[in-house]
């Protein structure tokens, strides 16, 4: 998986320039009875919005902050206990998300150079991103269970 995302990384840095290839740390809430499966599987794109909806596409998402995706978690009716994963995501260049996006948008000024570019990724506010809508499966990968009550 990590081969993928050092190949996708620079497919990024070629489309967007060094600097647009961001990866950032970021949490994902989730039930403890899946775990076992995203650490062997990584997280499954077509349970999308399954949890909360799809706010800003129909995506993988992610929160800058454990606290918000702690929202997203589901305690372990045996123990009590919450999961959430950190993860590494390729954030790329983001644009405000649509509920019913199952891509990122074209950039509109990608297609004056006769290659048509999109985003890598949606977010809730383009100025301060908080929640990250990731839709190819190769710009992220779980790095860390967090266990805790």
């Amino acid at each position: 998986m990590l081969y993928v995302s050092c190949r996708k990384k620079k497919e990024m840095e070629q489309m967007n320039g060094m600097d647009g290839a961001e990866e950032k740390i970021l949490f994902h809430g989730t039930k403890q009875d899946i775990i076992e499966s995203i650490c062997a599987e990584n997280l499954d794109m077509h349970l999308a919005g399954s949890n909360q909806g799809a706010i800003y596409g129909h995506g993988t998402y992610f929160a800058t902050a454990a606290k918000m995706s702690n929202h997203y978690t589901t305690p372990d009716p045996k123990s009590g206990h919450r999961y959430m994963l950190q993860c590494r995501v390729l954030v790329g260049k983001w644009t405000k998300g649509q509920t019913d996006l199952k891509r990122p948008p074209e950039i509109a000024e990608s297609a004056s150079d006769g290659y048509r570019k999109r985003y890598n990724s949606c977010v809730d506010n383009v100025l301060k991103p908080s929640i990250f809508c990731i839709f190819d499966h190769v710009q992220y990968y779980p790095e860390y269970v967090i266990e805790y009550e």
